[in-house]
């Protein structure tokens, strides 16, 4: 899958390209579908973007912003280590830790 963007359909904000957040938020729903149907993917961010844009035709303005294969997995590895919530989400501000299962340390 070529996950594609054009720059100009989702405008910007304090030098924030927005088509790139749209598309990581695409991506994500994609990939969830998918794992869903157990088909595998893997988001891919290096390639030479002028090439695939070639082989598939895309045409300017549009930028390929991500590659992922699409099929069914023919293994399952374990899942990866995660990091603890507390290390990702804070109270108030930054920093400030709380625990986000815990319905006291809501604000």
């Amino acid at each position: 899958m070529a996950l594609c963007a054009h720059p100009g359909h989702s405008g910007e904000r304090a030098g924030q390209k927005y088509s790139l957040v749209d598309c990581g938020i695409v991506f994500e729903h994609l990939v969830l579908a998918a794992c869903a149907l157990k088909l595998g993917t893997c988001w891919t961010g290096v390639f030479a973007e002028d090439r695939i844009k070639k082989d598939f035709g895309i045409p300017e303005p549009w930028r390929v912003v991500a590659l992922s294969p699409l099929g069914y997995p023919d293994q399952d590895p374990s899942p990866r280590p995660r990091k603890n919530l507390r290390e990702m989400v804070f109270a108030g501000c930054w920093g400030n830790e709380i625990d986000p299962l815990n319905e006291g340390d809501r604000e």
